[in-house]
């Protein structure tokens, strides 16, 4: 019965079970690893900083047709000027509807 436990344990290996190609891995190979993490974080850091960049033009863009539209049709064209608003408004409403329930149904909305 000993030698059959002695068997079963020669088998059987205990403790984490390891990749083979882990043992072909190198100092160099590590350090490129690292170099092309570093150049992959620091692409993304310059996509992110691009985004807010043209996030804040389209910010300054609308912001400006809102001030032009208020200095130039307000005093004379009112009812001109609260149609736009009330089809802008109905455009947004639209809008943030749409992503609520689209985030409402992938789950990752506040239930």
């Amino acid at each position: 019965m000993s030698a059959k436990l002695e068997e079963i344990t020669s088998i059987a290996q205990f403790g984490p079970m390891h990749h083979p190609i882990f043992g072909k891995f190198k100092a160099e190979h590590v350090t490129q690893f690292l170099a092309n993490v570093r150049e992959r974080e620091r692409d993304e850091s310059r996509e992110r900083r691009s985004e807010r960049r043209f996030r804040f033009a389209y910010t300054v863009i609308a912001v400006g047709i809102f001030v032009f539209l208020t200095y130039f049709l307000l005093p004379e064209h009112s009812g001109l000027y609260f149609d736009i608003l009330k089809g802008v408004g109905i455009f947004a409403a639209g809008l943030a509807g749409g992503y609520g329930l689209k985030a409402y149904k992938s789950g990752s909305g506040d239930r």
